[in-house]
């Protein structure tokens, strides 16, 4: 069995040089507009999060998924796309994108204790000291699509159930000591606010104030999930799918 090492010493401001971006909500990641409404977001330049990061530390390394990660290059900023990162490939289909130890390392192991930092050194893996990530629209999928209406609409749902997106805002949480993690645009302004002031670092009040946001959104989107999940019944698949090796039509 591991020997857990508890964390003993952490900093208030820590340096922003390698961020994780993966978000179906865009709004100010590359300029200062609410993708939702229309609206600027305050305190939101217009070159966006990323924007500022590269201002204040032109050497950062964001690494991102599909849409987000094209919309970064679009933009004129550099981004790694994160199976490169990785070393393994996105899924066609988009459904496995940033699942893999070699992020989920970056974002727990922490600097100050003596094995997580041997480890990373020996692979090679950096920390994330920033996630910026929101989900699929569950709550959006479930309400267009009455199961009443169309059986079919069962696949839409399922598929608008994201993995990826909350299980990094998750890790990134328990490692809120050492990585800056939000799920909402309307955070960016007080991390960019940091990013000037700190000389591109993020404090620890920052830090605790959006994980702490991280918690009840992950809190409303897995209870949205489970309570959909909790209603459906066979027959609900039944009329989604046609079966095979059914025993009932032997």
């Amino acid at each position: 069995m591991a020997k857990i090492e508890y964390v003993k010493e952490i900093d208030d401001l820590i340096p922003i040089k390698t961020v994780f971006a993966t978000a179906t909500d865009k709004s100010g990641l590359v300029d200062n507009i609410n993708k939702k409404d229309g609206s600027v977001l305050a305190g939101v330049p217009e070159n966006g999060i990323i924007g500022v990061l590269f201002d204040v530390n032109p050497d950062a390394l964001v690494i991102s998924t599909g849409g987000t990660a094209g919309l970064i290059e679009k933009a004129g900023f550099k981004v790694m796309p994160v199976g490169e990162f990785t070393g393994w490939p996105e899924m066609l289909t988009g459904l496995v994108k940033s699942m893999q130890a070699k992020l989920y390392v970056g974002m727990l192991a922490h600097r100050y204790t003596e094995s997580d930092l041997a480890y990373m050194q020996e692979h090679e893996i950096p920390s994330i000291d920033m996630t910026l990530a929101n989900f699929y629209p569950f709550e959006e999928a479930v309400a267009k699509n009455p199961l009443a209406e169309n059986p079919l609409a069962f696949e839409i749902i399922r598929q608008n159930m994201d993995v990826g997106g909350p299980t990094s805002v998750h890790t990134s949480r328990k490692g809120f000591l050492g990585t800056a993690v939000t799920t909402r645009p309307e955070d960016y302004a007080m991390f960019i606010s940091d990013l000037r002031k700190y000389a591109g670092c993020i404090s620890l009040d920052s830090r605790v104030i959006a994980m702490k946001h991280c918690t009840k959104d992950l809190a409303r989107y897995y209870t949205a999930i489970d309570e959909f999940m909790e209603s459906v019944d066979t027959e609900t698949v039944r009329r989604a799918y046609p079966t095979i090796n059914n025993p009932a039509e032997e």
